[in-house]
């Protein structure tokens, strides 16, 4: 998905993170990173959702730094 991501293949890697959450539900990079592609689309609810799912499921602090910040920019804190 972070390839297709970097390509610009914006579909594609939603597709990639969708079968990384269904093999694991709590696999949070991936809802960050589909998170981070719905924003570049400008899917802006999907993004919030899936950030916010990142954040239920991370522990880590920088990433979930991040996380928030990119929350900020959609007007969603």
């Amino acid at each position: 998905g972070s390839v297709r991501y970097a390509l610009g293949q914006y579909s594609l890697a939603v597709a990639d993170y969708d079968r990384a959450i269904a093999l694991d539900p709590t696999f949070a990079e991936a809802y960050f990173n589909r998170g981070a592609t719905y924003m570049a689309q400008g899917e802006r609810e999907k993004a919030i959702k899936d950030l916010k799912k990142f954040l239920e499921l991370s522990t880590d602090p920088s990433w979930r730094q991040v996380a928030q910040q990119k929350l900020r920019e959609l007007g969603a804190q």
